[in-house]
């Protein structure tokens, strides 16, 4: 794969930064008649044509003050992606690192965000780069922009018609952001723990994990809690307990290891803006 593609999202911002995205019908506009896309159509003939036009036409219901965003960093080879095309109802994104992802995104209906950073073959430091836009969204334009984000796993189904029954949830009780409740583990923060060690990537970091917990509750943190499935959440990016919780899961997840739903467990002791989704998102 060319450097094309990368070159073509970083010039569309007039200074670096560490995200960029396509964004906005006038941008639309202006790279439909550049001569980049022409190259880019060139150099990727797979691309369907109707690909580049997505966003130009908005739908009357599309709310504009929210996002749906999913990510993915690493290696091509290590892709898992189950990519639902895009809804109508809100703004898709999607984040990544890797140029061939962010092309199958582009072809799904999604805006792409360029993250710039190194493209790495270890499943556990890309592990950790994608957690960026999943734990701090807020730091990534265009992501900040927007009244309400929903951080999908890409390989969960969710109607995406159905945002704003969910987004009724978070005004109902004034919440911060909703996640769901976990599937199958409930009581004590050992069974997602122990769970986890079933998976290689999780159990390379068992020592940092276990290390992470006994401090915790060292500290006074519970092993008896609520558990969470983190791969869903809805943010209020205008609540004040958002950006806390946000930087505040980034801190455990950098000390705890990549299993993020230990770490986002303990931190939800700390908050109580913190409301619940429906198991069944479709």
């Amino acid at each position: 794969m060319t450097k094309t593609f990368k070159d073509f999202l970083k010039a569309l911002t007039p200074k670096p930064i560490k995200a960029v995205a396509i964004i906005g019908l006038k941008t639309y506009r202006e790279i439909i008649q550049s001569q980049n896309i022409k190259r880019l159509k060139q150099q990727h003939p797979s691309i369907k044509s109707n690909a580049f036009m997505i966003g130009l036409s908005k739908q009357k219901n599309r709310r504009s003050d929210l996002a749906l965003y999913t990510t993915y960093c690493g290696a091509t080879k290590n892709k898992t992606l189950c990519l639902e095309p895009a809804q109508d109802c809100c703004e898709h994104f999607f984040a990544s690192n890797n140029e061939d992802v962010l092309l199958l995104a582009l072809q799904a209906g999604y805006t792409p965000i360029y993250l710039d950073l190194k493209v790495s073959d270890d499943p556990v430091l890309s592990a950790y780069q994608a957690k960026i836009a999943k734990a701090i969204p807020h730091t990534i334009e265009p992501l900040g922009q927007y009244d309400f984000l929903f951080y999908k796993d890409d390989k969960i189904q969710v109607d995406a018609s159905r945002i704003d029954e969910f987004i009724g949830l978070l005004q109902e009780k004034d919440s911060a952001i909703a996640l769901r409740p976990h599937p199958f583990l409930s009581g004590n923060v050992l069974y997602e723990f122990g769970e986890s060690m079933l998976q290689s990537r999780y159990k390379g970091e068992w020592d940092k994990s276990i290390a992470y917990i006994t401090q915790e509750v060292n500290n006074g943190a519970r092993l008896n809690c609520q558990m969470y499935a983190t791969g869903a959440i809805l943010r209020n990016t205008k609540h004040p307990d958002t950006v806390k919780i946000n930087e505040l899961w980034w801190q455990h997840i950098n000390r705890c290891g990549i299993e993020c739903q230990v770490s986002f467990d303990i931190i939800a002791q700390k908050f109580d803006s913190i409301a619940k989704l429906p198991l069944n998102l479709e």
